[in-house]
């Protein structure tokens, strides 16, 4: 009896396989057929028989790795892209007025990201990008810049103690908390 209550509940699950392995055979045939009569291209057969998925998956090669290391070195490529694109910038006669500045870096991301140009990695995006910029007025005062120009310009103790903002810690910071 027991033997009988095994092969009852293993019997239905071999026929949904032979079923389901059936139907597969039979797309795999109708696939091969409308490939063979000139109705699917190679591009179009490939891609809805899964052929080259199966023989990758045979080989030990899993696709969705292979996408996500395909997109990771994509994401590299891009971002040496940039990084070529801002030094070209950097040393072209467009960054004369560059303050830099985290505040200006973002906005200029920003404005890259509205002229749809983040899969355009070049100098001349950026020299767009930063004209925007200057002829909107969207440059902010870069604070270490100006800081640096208040130190070299301090002609006394006490202008380079405040361009250092010194007398404003020793103030804020007494002992006491006064």
């Amino acid at each position: 009896m027991g033997q009988s209550a095994a092969t009852t509940t293993t019997e239905p699950r071999a026929d949904k396989t032979r079923v389901v392995n059936q139907a597969n055979a039979d797309q795999k045939a109708a696939l091969s057929l409308e490939f063979q009569m000139g109705r699917l291209t190679v591009d179009e057969y490939l891609q809805q028989s899964g052929a080259i998925d199966s023989y990758l998956a045979d080989q030990g090669i899993d696709m969705d790795s292979l996408r996500e290391v395909a997109a990771s070195q994509q994401t590299e490529r891009t971002i040496q892209s940039w990084a070529e694109a801002t030094e070209e910038f950097k040393n072209s006669s467009a960054v004369s007025s560059w303050t830099g500045g985290e505040a200006n870096r973002a906005k200029l991301g920003e404005i890259l990201v509205e002229m749809d140009a983040t899969d355009h990695p070049n100098a001349e995006n950026i020299a767009r990008a930063y004209r925007y910029m200057l002829e909107n007025n969207l440059l902010v005062a870069n604070e270490s810049v100006e800081q640096e120009s208040r130190i070299a310009n301090a002609t006394s103790p006490s202008e380079l103690n405040e361009a250092l903002g010194y007398n404003e810690r020793v103030r804020s910071s007494g002992i006491f908390g006064r």
